[in-house]
């Protein structure tokens, strides 16, 4: 069974809670994030503002470590996405975050939507966001580089039943 300390866990300040959600409504606002029709605009902000959060999680375990790593997700709106960070060395780093309301586990799966895994990345992150009584409590549990992912990686298509749960889009 796994156990907690084998990930980095960060508890999300509230005001980057709320820069989150600031950027996230943007987004919205500018039409982006359309791909899931099943979600309303509260639910797909909240989605974004998930992957916000991911972003800031990594972003304070690269400064806890010493890494040094550029932020390309300051410009919100009609700019391309061109991956989260990029490192001293130029390569691009996707953090996928995905919200679970368990603890999680050294077997859950990682993954990346189909439409995203065409956008440039040399190393993803994997992160999942567990939001008990209004704290958002990040596990960052793991990387892989975008080769090994995609050699590696299974593919689900729409309507593919998960778990016992359909797909709702690829991945």
């Amino acid at each position: 069974m796994a156990t907690t300390a084998q990930f980095f866990i960060w508890n999300c300040p509230e005001e980057q809670i709320a820069y989150a959600k600031r950027n996230a409504i943007i987004r919205i606002q500018n039409g982006e994030y359309a791909r899931d029709v099943r979600l309303n605009d509260e639910q797909r902000t909240n989605k974004i503002t998930i992957g916000y959060i991911g972003e800031y999680g990594f972003q304070h375990w690269c400064r806890l470590n010493n890494i040094d790593i550029e932020y390309l997700g300051v410009i919100v709106g009609n700019g391309p996405d061109n991956g989260d960070f990029k490192t001293r060395i130029g390569l691009i780093i996707d953090v996928k975050t995905q919200d679970n309301k368990f603890t999680p586990q050294e077997d859950w799966r990682c993954e990346v939507a189909n439409e995203q895994i065409q956008r440039p990345a040399d190393i993803y992150i994997f992160c999942k966001l567990r939001i008990v009584n209004s704290v958002y409590t990040l596990f960052i549990v793991g990387w892989e580089r975008e080769s090994v992912f995609k050699s590696k990686s299974i593919y689900r298509k729409k309507g593919d039943l998960l778990r016992g749960k359909p797909v709702h889009y690829p991945k």
